[in-house]
């Protein structure tokens, strides 16, 4: 079988002009972002006043919902946890790291855990600055209301942090040893 070869040189000259010319093609003929939301406001079925009000009637819907899910850490595990056939707890399935719960506790506040009440005013402070009602702008986040109950797997916390040790619950500071090592390695960045 004897095997061909393509004259590279015709290829790539056909394919540097195809992609240098396509780019400049293209460029001219996109829209700029405000263009395209502005188009998009004039096609939504709904003005903003009216996305907003839906928004917000959603959005009271999910809170309500939320908060009969609050997850309160203080509550004691299941009697009988399921074990594998070998004895050891089972622990397969599947975990989502989705959280409003901040990494680190905030400055203003000083205990571990908020009161169920607490933990739906942060939670509704977090998903609220996180919302938008412009028809124009598309939102692909997890984290949207728009989202139906069982597809958002975001639930309030009572929590303050997701740090627990220590028990400030922020960040420690760097040893000794660790700002050398990062001192050392500075130069090489």
């Amino acid at each position: 079988m004897r095997k061909r070869a393509l004259p590279s040189g015709a290829v790539t000259l056909v394919l540097m002009v195809v992609l240098l010319w396509a780019p400049a093609r293209l460029e001219g003929q996109a829209p700029t972002r405000e263009q395209a939301q502005e188009a998009a406001r004039r096609t939504s079925f709904l003005t903003e006043e009216e996305a907003a009000k839906a928004w917000e009637a959603e959005l009271a819907k999910k809170i309500a919902e939320a908060t009969a899910r609050v997850y309160d850490p203080a509550t004691p595990p299941a009697a009988n946890p399921p074990k594998t056939p070998w004895g050891h707890p089972d622990l397969r399935g599947y975990y989502i790291t989705a959280t409003y719960t901040p990494l680190q506790r905030p400055n203003n506040v000083a205990k571990p855990l908020y009161t169920p009440e607490e933990a739906i005013i942060a939670f509704k402070t977090q998903a609220q600055t996180d919302a938008g009602a412009d028809p124009a702008v598309v939102h692909y986040d997890w984290k949207e209301f728009g989202m139906e109950a069982w597809q958002s797997p975001v639930r309030p916390n009572r929590r303050t942090a997701l740090i627990t040790d220590p028990a400030d619950g922020r960040v420690p500071s760097l040893t000794p040893e660790a700002q050398k090592r990062r001192a050392a390695a500075a130069p090489r960045r």
